[in-house]
């Protein structure tokens, strides 16, 4: 999977929160509509951890690139189990950003699948490396977005005509 960087319109740090530390739920805006500053953000910041998790490093003389993930998964277990839990918050942001149950359910299985090559000795890290689950997921993520956006908006009175 290669690295890909996405670039958003808002980059400046907003609070997504309501100060009660409850985090706002979004939907993924549809092609007419403007898109909330906190929501770009948030993909933003979704889109940097995958980046340090997955692809932060180059390998001299090579194209190839890794991240914390398989750095951390030297670590036999421990290593991998903490990168799963940062990994998770891509899929939690990605619940608030209102992806559908089913792009959850195939990014929940990216990091399982990550996890469970992580916890293959020696051959785990090369495996995780070359994963990139968390690229995965901001990528399926960024799929759902361009999808949902591509629709036309149905006007109010034909929404719950079927």
């Amino acid at each position: 999977m290669p690295c890909i960087k996405y670039s958003f319109s808002f980059p400046s740090k907003l609070r997504t929160s309501d100060g009660f530390g409850v985090h706002k739920s979004f939907e993924i805006p549809v092609s007419d509509s403007l898109v909330p500053p906190e929501y770009t953000t948030l993909l933003d910041e979704i889109d940097r951890l995958a980046d340090r998790l997955d692809c932060q490093f180059r390998v001299p003389l090579t194209s190839f690139r890794f991240g914390w993930d398989p750095i951390a998964g030297v670590l036999p277990i421990v290593g991998d189990v903490a990168m799963a839990i940062v990994a998770y918050r891509i899929v939690q942001a990605a619940d608030r950003l209102g992806a559908d149950r089913s792009i959850l359910r195939r990014m929940k299985q990216n990091v399982l699948i990550d996890l469970s090559f992580g916890l293959i000795p020696f051959a785990g890290v090369i495996l995780d490396a070359a994963f990139k689950a968390n690229l995965r997921n901001v990528a399926l993520l960024m799929d759902e977005i361009r999808r949902r956006r591509l629709q036309p908006s149905q006007p109010e009175n034909e929404r719950g005509a079927d």
